[in-house]
């Protein structure tokens, strides 16, 4: 899926700090290094997904493409029914689908 490979090269080295895994005991960075131009046109382009989609459907489609959760799982973190997560993912894609062509995810060249 594109989207998942431009949020992997977005968020691939310096911008993982967040990773609890990821933070040095005295809370610097691992690595250090600057971003490189693709990673800072990528985050502009999720920036921009973001703003299109709506908060709420580009964290559902995170949480589906990037971080493969299930449906019963996500059922359990928003206290609905895996079927209603269900709908809300296939509608969530359907925009993302439906996107103007500048906006859809491009491959990382």
């Amino acid at each position: 899926m594109e989207f998942r490979r431009l949020y992997e090269h977005a968020h691939r080295g310096w911008l993982r700090a967040h990773d609890p895994g990821r933070i040095k005991v005295d809370g610097g960075r691992l690595g250090g290094r600057e971003p490189s131009d693709s990673q800072l046109a990528a985050l502009e382009r999720l920036t921009r997904l973001r703003t299109e989609l709506g908060e709420i459907t580009f964290v559902l489609i995170v949480a589906i493409a990037v971080d493969e959760r299930s449906w019963a799982s996500l059922a359990r973190c928003r206290r609905c029914h895996p079927k209603t997560v269900r709908t809300r993912a296939i509608e969530a894609l359907a925009a993302l689908a439906g996107l103007p062509y500048d906006l859809a995810p491009k491959p990382a060249s």
